[in-house]
């Protein structure tokens, strides 16, 4: 009838993206994957995918991190390139913590996360020279920000996932 094909009906705010677009792609194969699965497989699979690129998301958002740390301290004088070598000091840390703290018990795993958040701010401090207010002011904006970046990676890994397994 008219009434379905006209532009703006009701229905046309719950239709899917085009399937030309990635959009639509991402769905279409996140759909084909899930099929007939339990909640369960469907969790297993988006977990799994996602701990198996999460080491590169973390490498890739080197440059976020440096950039974060940039902002915060263009008035130091410092390069970009300086904070890009306290961003990679800093992931290596906090990757053998992680590695670490894989073998711990859970109750430990909190503490673990504590102390990368310790280490970061010492670092800071030892780094930058500023206050420790300030230092404290400038760690809570950087986490903020990169953890904001960090979700945002995250939905992209997780359309990696579904397109490439």
């Amino acid at each position: 009838s008219l009434n379905d094909t006209a532009v703006g009906s009701p229905g046309d705010t719950l239709k899917k993206p085009a399937p030309s677009s990635l959009g639509g792609r991402i769905f279409r194969r996140a759909e084909q994957r899930i099929q007939g699965q339990s909640n369960e497989e469907i969790t297993s699979f988006v977990l799994s995918g996602f701990r198996r690129y999460l080491p590169n998301m973390i490498f890739a958002m080197l440059p976020v991190f440096a950039l974060i740390f940039y902002l915060l301290y263009f008035r130091s004088g410092r390069f970009y390139a300086e904070h890009l070598i306290f961003a990679f000091h800093f992931h290596a840390f906090v990757f053998v913590a992680l590695t670490v703290m894989a073998f711990l018990p859970e109750a430990l795993q909190n503490v673990s996360l504590l102390v990368i958040a310790v280490y970061l701010f010492m670092a800071m401090r030892n780094v930058y020279g500023e206050s420790r207010r300030r230092t404290a002011v400038k760690l809570a904006a950087a986490m903020a920000t990169y953890v904001f970046a960090l979700v945002v990676a995250s939905f992209f890994v997780m359309a990696g996932v579904f397109l490439m397994g």
